[in-house]
């Protein structure tokens, strides 16, 4: 092995970039709520419940099990070239069981996500390099969540939990013979030792039914910014087979600490209303509290003993980190579902959704490239019902598609430096979405 290409490995390895927040916060959690705009906090009516609001877990009437997957398709371009970011698929596993205790009506939830790619993913992009911060790697997480629904009266229910988000560390060690002055002569044995942690942070909602035709809800999801620790050691002799070594002993120490991803804590209110009997119209207003995100650039820690080739290496200084300077937003979603189609033993109902996400960053004028723009998610779907098709299942049979596409609006970014090595550019870019729902209940 190449003395160059470890030290590549190190280096990719010690510049690691997180992916921010999680892929349920991005996508939606089940098709319904996706395919509306994602306004639930009020309207979850399914296991879903056990992510928007797990207040709602109490009112659920029946034992469900939901088995979703999507996808979605980035084309993020900046000057107009695509950046290449990942298809982002995966699995959600979600289970709600209500019951009763001493006279209380509750439900428990448990949500699972997987991606179908990648159980962890890092990158090698410093702050200067322009990517786009809130897509790169966000949607390449596990996520579990587990949550409590208790009914106060007929008309108020609470609910919390907990939710988990995955981050990295470890430690990948070298040791043996480097080469010299051929590298090909080199005899290396890697050793791997590298955890998947997890890091918990609270979920609560309320839901209050004000009137036989409203509801209205309130969640929150709290901040968690786990830390990913990597240190590559290279540690063994440097010469030539057979022969005394030109450096014994010798090692190369790097450890790189950053934040793994930011989800920010997230406060949303909402409301579902039904306009009759065939119409429901879902809203929420969400706050997301970027100011609290941080540079995530790596942090790197170095360490040489080469011998007498020490003199002549200096390693280098870490690069300060930039304020990110991101700011605070508000998220207004609004959603419709209507029954399109009543039959004994078939019920379709037809829905859409519309959301609008300002960008929490700042136009990219300096050191970092951060790149976000403004963001419009339509969205439409359908919910198929099959009643009385089997004696086995005697509860509806229910799937779900939805379908979204969210548009990144042009957004241009002016160095303040005439020098900057990346130079002025602009930003757009669209992502399309895809995702279906399997419910069953008993």
């Amino acid at each position: 092995m190449r003395f160059q290409a470890l030290l590549a490995l190190a280096i990719t390895a010690a510049c690691a970039r997180p992916g921010l927040a999680n892929p349920l916060t991005m996508f939606g959690a089940g098709a319904r709520a996706a395919s509306m705009g994602g306004a639930h906090t009020a309207g979850a009516r399914d296991s879903s419940a056990n992510f928007y609001n797990p207040a709602l877990l109490a009112s659920l009437p029946t034992l469900e099990v939901d088995l979703s997957y999507r996808a979605a398709r980035p084309d993020l371009r900046l000057n107009d070239k695509d950046l290449g970011v990942d298809v982002a698929r995966g699995t959600q596993l979600s289970v709600a069981v209500p019951g009763e205790v001493a006279g209380v009506r509750l439900g428990a939830g448990v949500s699972v996500y997987l991606p179908d790619q990648h159980l962890m993913r890092i990158r090698s992009l410093s702050q200067t390099q322009p990517r786009f911060a809130l897509y790169d790697n966000r949607p390449q997480r596990l996520f579990l969540a587990v949550n409590f629904g208790f009914a106060i009266s007929n008309k108020l229910s609470i609910g919390g939990g907990l939710g988990y988000l995955t981050a990295t560390s470890g430690v990948v060690t070298l040791t043996g013979r480097v080469g010299f002055p051929d590298a090909n002569d080199s005899e290396l044995v890697l050793d791997m030792d590298v955890d998947i942690t997890t890091r918990a942070y609270p979920i609560a909602g309320v839901g209050y039914q004000a009137t036989p035709w409203l509801r209205l809800g309130a969640a929150y999801r709290g901040e968690v910014q786990p830390v990913t620790d990597l240190s590559i050691n290279i540690e063994g002799d440097i010469g030539a087979a057979m022969r005394e070594p030109i450096v014994a002993d010798a090692s190369v120490n790097l450890r790189s600490i950053s934040l793994s991803h930011f989800q920010p804590a997230e406060i949303s209110l909402g409301a579902e209303a039904w306009l009759r009997k065939t119409l429901v119209v879902v809203a929420d207003l969400s706050l997301h509290r970027w100011s609290r995100f941080s540079n995530p650039a790596a942090k790197l820690e170095s360490a040489l003993e080469l011998g007498q080739f020490n003199e002549f290496l200096t390693p280098p200084e870490a690069a300060s980190l930039a304020p990110a300077n991101f700011h605070d937003i508000l998220i207004p979603r609004v959603g419709v579902e209507w029954k399109t189609l009543e039959r004994r033993q078939v019920t379709l109902h037809s829905r859409a959704g519309y959301a609008y996400e300002p960008s929490p960053a700042p136009e990219q004028v300096g050191v970092t490239n951060f790149v976000d723009n403004d963001k419009h998610t339509a969205s439409m779907g359908l919910g198929l019902s099959l009643h009385d098709w089997t004696e086995i299942l005697l509860e509806p049979l229910s799937l779900d598609l939805s379908l979204a596409a969210t548009r990144l609006a042009r957004r241009d970014h002016q160095k303040i430096s005439p020098v900057d090595p990346v130079g002025d550019y602009h930003s757009e870019g669209w992502v399309w979405q895809v995702g279906v729902t399997n419910r069953m209940r008993f």
